[in-house]
């Protein structure tokens, strides 16, 4: 068995590091299990000699690493996962040469991340440029508009060494030039991803041009990888109202946002502004009481459509506005060039003014947000009538007992109230009291519907 003398340390290292820079330094000798011992016992720290697994970067970012472990010839291994970047490409799998051209290896996939060691190994890592396209289409415009006209085209990138043909286009030192007409279009596909370019229409033969429905004749930008960037272009010619080229119509969409009938302070609420496919195309927090979103220009006459909404917040105090109000943007054309009106719907009804927003602040103890916590002026029940009516707590107090109009008959002497006075006859006491009682009752009764009588002919 041989070991390899790494320097003074403490117990036993399989660093494999030395090994792979050509052991500088280093004695190669044997021992048995006696001298290694005594070897732990001087503190000479040894490498057991096996194999070394390498990894490369190969043009990426980072160290080289190495395998900790040390391994036996045969051995069979799993490849480590990718340690390393290279701005704007991506890592595919490992390979035995720089190249490309020997051994590959993939530990994202399993079963294909496996390797049989007989000797030391180097393992590169290998690259693929990250690629995006471009979409140039055109569309013409106008009741003076050509559409059977074909309008030049140039797009130029930033990387000059780009040549060959990617997807439709043919670059040469990273310009391409081209002719479309009225819906047509062409792509140019695997670009490098963060590749700049600009595309412009040379010659717009009078016509008025925007892109992406921006007044402008070019765009530029960056490939974005693994997505498709568009430039639609539009050449508008209208003759109505007299002008050939007319201006195009700009329009800026407020809102206003109120919190418990207020203007809000700060910019704590978000709005949405989305076109008629749904897309959101702007995002704005308010500014106080009032929401104003960017400039919308149109250079074509038609109707347009575009929805502003408030997003949810987190704030569990807030009961957020769920509406959603729709602008209809009619673009005419006059002597002065395109002019711009708004039709306003809330939740698809009509409505008239500026949109408002209002949010309304709840009490956080409340469990239920769809029954707000009763009214502060009706703490419980009403407070104006307690419990009985206290004008009429009881029987009537001027009249607490029998009528004193009808006391009874005092020449009566059966007279209910005195069961002393009946005779000793053997008979039961107890139901004199009882009949007297409903006697008594009987009274009461007969007097309360004689008062409410009596209430009524007042009235």
């Amino acid at each position: 068995m041989s070991w390899f003398i790494d320097g003074v340390g403490d117990g036993w290292s399989s660093d494999v590091v030395n090994r792979y820079n050509g052991l500088s330094g280093s004695t190669c000798f044997s021992a048995d299990a006696g001298a290694i011992a005594n070897m732990e016992d001087t503190g000479i720290k040894a490498i057991w000699y096996g194999l070394v697994l390498a990894y490369d970067a190969n043009h990426g970012t980072g160290e080289h690493q190495y395998d900790a472990m040390a391994y036996h010839s045969g051995t069979t291994t799993a490849t480590a996962s990718n340690m390393f970047t290279y701005a704007g490409y991506s890592f595919v799998g490992w390979n035995t040469e720089a190249d490309g051209s020997g051994l590959w290896y993939y530990p994202q996939f399993n079963g294909y991340n496996m390797l049989h060691l007989n000797n030391s190994l180097v393992l590169y890592a290998q690259w693929v440029r990250d690629v995006g396209s471009l979409c140039v289409s055109k569309t013409v415009s106008g009741d003076a508009a050509d559409e059977t006209l074909s309008f030049p085209f140039t797009v130029t990138l930033a990387d000059g060494s780009v040549n060959g043909l990617y997807g439709a286009m043919t670059f040469i030192d990273g310009v391409a030039s081209f002719e479309l007409k009225h819906g047509e279009s062409i792509s140019a596909n695997n670009l490098p991803a963060g590749i700049g370019y600009e595309v412009s229409e040379t010659d717009s033969a009078g016509y008025r041009v925007s892109v992406n429905s921006v007044d402008t004749d070019s765009l530029e930008g960056s490939i974005i990888a693994g997505e498709t960037v568009t430039a639609a272009f539009n050449n508008a010619k209208i003759n109505g109202g007299g002008q050939e080229n007319p201006a195009p119509a700009k329009v800026t969409l407020t809102a206003q946002k109120t919190l418990d009938g207020a203007a809000p302070l700060g910019s704590d609420f978000t709005f949405l502004l989305k076109n008629s496919a749904g897309d959101v195309i702007q995002s704005k927090s308010n500014m106080g009481g009032t929401v104003s979103f960017d400039e919308l220009s149109f250079t074509e006459i038609g109707e347009y459509r575009y929805t502003i909404s408030e997003q949810a917040g987190n704030a569990q105090n807030i009961l957020y506005d769920k509406a959603v109000f729709t602008a209809i943007i009619i673009i005419t054309q006059n002597e002065n060039g395109l002019v711009a009106s708004i039709e306003w719907q809330k939740d698809g009804a009509p409505y008239d003014g500026t949109p408002v927003f209002a949010n309304v602040k709840r009490s956080t103890e409340n469990p239920d947000p769809d029954k707000p916590d009763p009214d502060p002026d009706k703490p419980g029940p009403n407070p104006d009538k307690p419990g009985p009516n206290p004008d009429k707590p009881g029987p009537n107090p001027d009249r607490p007992g029998h009528n004193p109009d009808r006391p009874g008959q005092p020449d009566e002497p059966g007279t209910p109230g005195k069961p002393g006075n009946l005779a000793q006859t053997g008979m039961l006491w107890w139901p004199v009291p009882v009949m007297a009682g409903v006697g008594v009752l009987v009274l009461l009764i007969g007097w309360s519907r004689r008062r409410k009588r009596n209430e009524s002919n007042d009235e």
